[in-house]
């Protein structure tokens, strides 16, 4: 048999495998908290809103004035969190 190598290739993929899974949990995690931002700030958002994790929902969130500051500046750094995934 022959050695494994730190930088083989199984290993590798196991690595990036292993980190887009913690990335996909992360982006979840996140998606699920711009959700209940905006359930609270209007419990209506999704009828007039496209959906946040498209480039459109987030250009029309840029424009959104229910949301106060602090929950403004929280949903915008997940969003772009979540579109760099």
């Amino acid at each position: 048999m022959p050695p494994v190598l730190a930088d083989d290739a199984t290993t590798v993929r196991e690595v990036l495998v292993s980190q887009r899974q913690v990335a996909v949990a992360a982006a979840t995690r996140l998606r699920n908290q711009a959700h209940q931002l905006l359930l609270q700030a209007d419990p209506d958002y999704r009828a007039h809103l496209p959906a946040v994790t498209t480039p459109e929902g987030i250009t029309a969130l840029e424009g959104y004035q229910p949301l106060v500051l602090v929950e403004t500046a929280i949903l915008f750094a997940s969003l772009l969190l979540l579109s760099n995934i």
